[in-house]
């Protein structure tokens, strides 16, 4: 089976910040947004941490086994190295989440989306979803 995901991560001075996840597969489709407990440093933070929560979100609902794939994506080019390089950044919550990424026994690709786009085109539109579900929950 594959899952795709897609995550976005909201953040603002104050180091509050949210995330906003959408996954679909054969079983169907399923949304998340929540405000971080924590706060974060800066919007990178926030952004690995939406990438982490994403994918265990997506292995704990759609109980994805070891011969699934999730194709993760995500407007951060950063997150997107990270994870097709297997590479640990230097900050700690960035290391965290691509060690928790990583740590699922299943293949994670992950795709780059341009942010911030007119809603022309599927990925686009459902980027600009996880967007706005982001913002509100860090808001919240």
């Amino acid at each position: 089976m594959i899952v795709t995901v897609f995550c976005d991560a909201s953040f603002d001075n104050t180091g509050r910040a949210g995330y906003g996840v959408w996954a679909k597969c054969d079983i169907g489709t399923q949304q998340w947004s929540k405000k971080f407990k924590v706060e974060l440093a800066n919007s990178s933070e926030a952004e690995f941490a939406a990438a982490a929560n994403a994918v265990y979100l997506a292995v704990r609902e759609f109980r994805i086994k070891d011969t699934d794939v999730i194709v993760l994506q995500t407007d951060c080019l950063e997150v997107v190295t990270a994870i097709r390089k297997g590479i640990l950044p230097l900050s700690i919550i960035k290391s965290k989440a691509i060690t928790s990424i990583l740590s699922y026994n299943v293949a994670i690709r992950a795709r780059h989306v341009k942010g911030h786009r007119p809603s022309d085109n599927p990925r686009s539109f459902v980027n600009n979803l996880t967007d706005r579900a982001a913002n509100i929950a860090r808001k919240s």
